[in-house]
């Protein structure tokens, strides 16, 4: 199959085994459930539906669950969450107690006495 690019793509076939119909992200906000769905649904709802999602035949969809950190680990103990977006502290606790793995990481672009920074990395 070829995209509006020209580029080719492989579309995987459903298989329930591996595969789900419905991808969720719990996104880590210590300002509300309303600022998680205003800041986070168009990447990670309607983006990632649009273009990761339509790798698959039928299309995969996905959906942001505000968490906090105590409902994350929970979310998480019961396989109800896929990915997570939150803050290194938090990652750093999911990765200690859920063994959670970074797949992507932001990187902070930083100032300090003339001299920029890119912070890819939490320490």
């Amino acid at each position: 199959m070829q995209d509006e690019n020209g580029c080719t793509t492989t579309v995987q076939i459903f298989n329930e085994r591996i595969h789900k119909p419905i991808y969720r992200v719990g996104v880590y906000s210590s300002e509300g459930d309303d600022k998680v769905h205003v800041m986070y649904d168009n990447v990670f709802a309607k983006y990632l539906t649009a273009t990761a999602g339509r790798k698959f035949d039928p299309p995969a969809e996905f959906e942001v669950v505000p968490v906090t950190l105590s409902s994350l680990m929970e979310l998480a103990d019961l396989e109800e969450v896929d990915f997570m977006f939150a803050s290194a502290s938090v990652f750093s606790c999911m990765a200690t107690e859920q063994y959670a793995q970074a797949l992507v990481t932001i990187i902070n672009h930083r100032e300090a006495h003339g001299y920029s920074y890119d912070l890819d990395e939490y320490g």
